[in-house]
């Protein structure tokens, strides 16, 4: 996964990838703690080799979280062609974030 640093850096991912997936974390959640390697081991999948997968610490990056409108972490903001397509709240399964993956591609 992508550890997102900045504004630019997302802008640059985006433009390099039709599909992008971003977790927006906090170092301290527990849920979200709990998501990173299930995220993980669908991005390593062969299926979504094609979709880039970011990690994005709200706490450092508190002006893309803002400009997402993320209020509650862990979310995971789908995106195709740099349009959010689906967004999910709190911890997911490997099965669903794959569904959500199915839909977007």
């Amino acid at each position: 996964m992508i550890q997102i640093e900045n504004k630019e850096h997302l802008e640059r991912i985006l433009n390099e990838n039709s599909a992008v997936v971003m977790d927006f974390y906090a170092d301290w959640c527990g849920p979200c703690k709990q998501l990173i390697p299930t995220l993980e081991k669908v991005s390593e999948d062969e299926k979504y080799k094609g979709i880039a997968f970011c990690k994005i610490n709200v706490d450092e990056n508190e002006e893309l979280s803002t400009s997402y409108g993320i209020r509650s972490i862990p979310t995971i903001k789908y995106i195709k062609k740099s349009e959010v397509i689906k967004t999910t709240l709190g911890i997911q399964t490997a099965k669903a974030i794959m569904t959500t993956l199915e839909e977007i591609m």
